[in-house]
């Protein structure tokens, strides 16, 4: 009996202890230290004195202007009544230089000055419009009329809109040739107008976007 009783004591003394044990903080893990890691870094490239090496830059060569007088290309034509009425109604930039524009849609009728009036006795000649075109370098205010498919023009006027380089200008000068005295010429598709000199060249145009 006495051996029994010693038992449960010893058992519920055992029991409570484990109870108790339940009950403590359970100690965290020191946390592991981190490596330090390294980045890499880049280095300009030197020579053997160690100075970094000059960067090279390529600087493009600028284009050569394209020539504004070229042969009639095949499979044009005179320009019809249609397209005359397309010519009058839009505005034209050249296929050699875009910067140069006939603002022929933004023309005007014009009546005439007294001077234009003594040039023609008196009168002005029929359709007459006060014509802006810009050969890259000046702006050009001129009177122009048709007869037919030849555009004729007469009272110029000239304002400098920038310096331009000596090939610029040229360029430019050789616009003003196509625009005293030409005849009109289209592609079949109706596309590009040709403004053909007496000497025979012309120069292309196509309906300009600005």
């Amino acid at each position: 009996m006495i051996f029994k009783l010693f038992a449960l004591i010893v058992a519920a003394v055992t029991g409570l202890l484990g109870l108790l044990g339940m009950h403590q903080p359970v100690p965290k893990p020191l946390p592991t230290p981190s490596m330090p890691t390294s980045t890499p870094t880049s280095t300009a490239s030197s020579d053997s004195t160690g100075v970094p090496a000059p960067s090279t830059s390529v600087n493009a060569a600028p284009e050569p202007l394209r020539p504004v007088a070229m042969d009639m290309p095949a499979g044009t034509h005179p320009a019809t009544k249609a397209d005359m009425s397309k010519f009058l109604s839009h505005n034209w930039t050249s296929t050699a230089n875009k910067y140069a524009v006939i603002y022929m849609g933004k023309s005007q009728p014009f009546n005439g000055t007294e001077e234009i009036k003594k040039e023609f006795n008196g009168n002005v000649p029929e359709g007459l419009r006060m014509l802006t075109y810009d050969p890259t370098c000046n702006a050009v205010q001129t009177a122009v009329w048709f007869d037919g498919n030849t555009m004729r023009t007469t009272a110029w006027g000239m304002q400098t809109l920038r310096g331009c380089q000596i090939d610029v200008e040229k360029q430019s000068e050789e616009f003003q040739t196509f625009m005293k005295q030409s005849d009109i010429y289209f592609n079949a598709a109706g596309d590009r107008a040709y403004l053909k000199r007496a000497d025979g060249k012309v120069s292309e145009w196509i309906v300009a976007t600005n």
